[in-house]
């Protein structure tokens, strides 16, 4: 048993189709005989299944591996934009001047120099903040985009029958 060319194949689709639509089903004693060489067809049918599986399984791949590329350099290209943004930050952030304007109804003395130190605890937390987050940017963009890549690669291949169509003619 060996299968058609594509010329074959669509008019064979073509004939299945009809014969599905119809619903005619060969008598007993054909389905019998089909029965008993399904195994050897399978086995017959199988290296060519194999062949096709193997075309289209390259194709997939190649699909699957671009895919993995362009996603990967997309999440590079977001982290790398983040760490822009937090340098960026950085640069424009400036420590709080201290305040030394007094008068008549306004705070102490004791209390500019109070809000001058929580200004500058609020700026070294800022900064300690960008610190770590720039690192750990940093850190994603060395490895997450090899996750995304790794991601779309191919884990598993099975190829495995899982029906076989026979097309009777309705004269036999």
């Amino acid at each position: 048993m060996t299968p058609f060319a594509e010329a074959g194949e669509a008019t064979t689709i073509q004939q299945l189709d009809g014969a599905l639509r119809d619903g005619i089903s060969p008598g007993a004693g054909v389905l019998e005989r089909l029965a008993l060489t399904l195994e050897r067809d399978i086995a017959d049918l199988r290296p060519h299944i194999e062949a096709r599986a193997e075309a289209s399984e390259q194709g997939a791949t190649a699909d699957l591996m671009e895919n993995g590329r362009r996603e990967a350099e997309a999440m590079a290209a977001l982290l790398q934009r983040q760490i822009d943004k937090v340098r960026d930050a950085m640069r424009s952030k400036q420590p709080p001047e201290a305040s030394e304007q007094l008068d008549f109804f306004g705070p102490t003395e004791d209390e500019i120099r109070q809000q001058n130190e929580r200004e500058m605890r609020q700026f070294e937390a800022d900064r300690r903040s960008w610190d770590g987050k720039l690192l750990r940017l940093q850190q994603e963009l060395d490895s997450e985009p090899e996750k995304v890549r790794r991601g779309y690669e191919v884990q598993a291949r099975r190829l495995e029958p899982i029906g076989l169509v026979y097309l009777w003619p309705a004269t036999n």
